[in-house]
């Protein structure tokens, strides 16, 4: 049986041991024995006080957000470290406080979030010690920056344009239209906009970016690349839909994430048979592609199973006439296959790999293709190995020149809250 480790996080106070003694002692009218305590500073003198400090029952270890820094910058600063520092095992207690710093109500709300099943709350007025869904009261005193980047940061962009509209009265047309962007990723909705006089979205984001200095120069070129994505261009479309499927499986969201995926081996198949559509949704060869394989004479359909289709046949009649079996035991068979042919062999054994091929049919099982099929992240993991799906697959995306270093979640988020925070050093309304 596992023991949990208990661990108490404060924000720094003057009077911080006193508050760590009283803590200490509710943990043991509770038959809980506190072993760490963890002191949120702000200021390089905070952390040498608290460092200072010596308790031969309890470790004391500080983690430094400087105050100065953006509401955004900090909150991406705690997560770090709080994803670092807590493990499965730990038992993690907060002390609920009438007054409380924002530093404070951030810790909480991270914790409540990422942590919900590990969380326990110590109150001042009484020693008990209750374990409740954090709910976001008028006593808790969340600001709106605080709202919108646990919105925004769960993909939950139309709710955020509604608490700025509400809030704002429509005075933020560029944290609106980055916010658009965020709603047009999650529907594929990237073409191009013939509007006169209007940039497109990415290029807003590029330009915040670029001007808040909170992107270095290979965000920025991740990001001029995608451009191309809104004249169908199938580079940049992959990478959103990778994208899009890491976001959705860090979010446990593994019915969408099984949809994603599945359009993510198709659009890397069809760009690895050297294939691609024109405007009238006609099959065309890439131009750039270095092997192409022949158009098949039935029907070509747009669909991964008649794209694996096409590539089995080719493989059956390599195997025909150089007698040999392509199989991932046989590599020997491959080296004796000409350059074209070795590059469609290594393609079909990639794809035959049992994880991705079940991940695949799985969307059609569960309940995204109709079926009944349920799924967890850690079942989907034991079908994959110990992998995830996307492991699985990156190593070909890799090959091919088109696995993303960046995410444009993670840009556009940044962008959102820099202008955000803009507003509110420049009007002081939050």
């Amino acid at each position: 049986m596992v023991t949990l480790k208990a661990k108490l996080f404060l924000p720094w106070s003057n009077n911080i041991v006193s508050k760590i003694k009283d803590c200490e002692n509710k943990l043991h009218h509770h038959s809980r024995t506190l072993q760490e305590v963890c002191v949120i500073c702000q200021t390089s003198r905070e952390e040498s006080q608290c460092q200072a400090f010596s308790d031969h029952q309890v470790a004391i270890k500080t983690a430094l957000v400087y105050k100065d820094l953006p509401f955004y910058i900090q909150a991406e600063q705690l997560k770090e470290f709080l994803h670092a520092y807590i493990h499965k095992h730990d038992a993690i207690y907060i002390l609920l406080k009438k007054e409380t710093s924002q530093i404070g109500h951030l810790l909480t709300q991270i914790c409540a979030t990422a942590y919900p099943e590990q969380i326990f709350y110590l109150t001042e007025d009484d020693q008990t010690i209750s374990s409740p869904a954090l709910t976001l009261t008028e006593e808790t005193h969340f600001s709106l920056i605080q709202y919108v980047n646990e919105l925004i940061y769960s993909g939950n962009y139309s709710s955020a344009q509604v608490l700025l509209d509400e809030s704002l009265s429509g005075k933020h047309s560029e944290i609106n239209e980055l916010l658009n962007l965020g709603n047009q990723l999650f529907l594929l909705n990237l073409d191009k906009e013939n509007v006169p006089g209007k940039q497109h979205p990415l290029n807003l984001l590029m330009e915040t970016l670029a001007a808040h200095d909170i992107s270095d120069r290979e965000e920025l070129d991740y990001l001029r690349r995608l451009m191309s994505v809104q004249d169908q261009k199938q580079r940049p479309f992959i990478a959103v839909l990778h994208n899009y499927a890491e976001f959705l499986y860090e979010q446990d969201d593994i019915i969408d994430f099984i949809v994603l995926y599945y359009r993510l081996a198709e659009e890397t198949l069809l760009f690895a048979l050297g294939w691609d559509h024109d405007w009238n949704n006609q099959f065309i060869y890439r131009e750039d592609a270095g092997f192409k394989l022949a158009f098949p004479k039935w029907r070509l359909s747009k669909h991964y199973h008649r794209y694996n289709q096409a590539l089995r046949e080719y493989i059956q009649t390599v195997e025909a006439k150089k007698r040999v079996q392509i199989r991932s035991s046989h590599q020997a068979a491959i080296e004796n296959l000409t350059s074209e042919e070795a590059y469609f062999a290594q393609l079909y054994l990639a794809f035959a790999n049992k994880g991705i091929v079940q991940c695949i049919e799985f969307r059609h099982e569960g309940v995204s293709g109709h079926g009944f099929a349920d799924l967890t992240k850690k079942e989907l993991e034991n079908l994959c190995s110990g992998k995830t799906p996307l492991q699985l697959i990156d190593p070909l995306l890799k090959r091919l020149g088109l696995k993303p270093e960046h995410s444009i979640f993670e840009l556009l988020n940044k962008g959102i809250m820099a202008l955000l925070q803009e507003q509110d050093n420049a009007s002081g309304m939050y």
